[in-house]
């Protein structure tokens, strides 16, 4: 079984991210929708998360908000202390710091991600 890394999973295509609890998945999911606003493939309106219950698809919406905003602040001088930490601890911020850092335009899209947030398609299957 290969490891599944997010920073170089394909962005293009539907895909299915099954795995045991525990493991990731909300990780990899808020990650995956913070590449796809960032690097341009889709507006945050225009993606598709669904899970199977009400408390997944709570704690599912919290993340990727969350995620998005962990990622602007590393732009954010005053925040250079904390910065380093939390990119010394979590590969995909280091990542995010060293592909978005100088664009501008990634940094735009999330900002409108996060100020959107509301227009976010996040739900369980039945209720999509």
């Amino acid at each position: 079984m290969k490891h599944f890394d997010v920073t170089k999973a394909p962005l293009a295509g539907i895909h299915l991210v099954e795995a045991n609890a525990g493991t990731g998945k909300t990780f990899n999911i808020s990650s995956l929708v913070v590449r796809l606003i960032a690097e341009g493939a889709l507006d945050l309106k225009n993606i598709l998360v669904l899970t199977f219950t009400e408390a997944a698809t709570v704690e599912l919406r919290a993340r990727i908000q969350s995620r998005c905003k962990e990622v602007l602040e590393l732009f954010e001088a005053e925040n250079a202390v904390d910065t380093r930490k939390k990119v010394a601890t979590d590969s995909f911020l280091a990542y995010c710091k060293s592909s978005y850092e100088l664009d501008y335009e990634a940094q735009k899209r999330l900002q409108i991600a996060v100020t959107t947030f509301d227009e976010a398609n996040i739900s369980t299957i039945h209720g999509f």
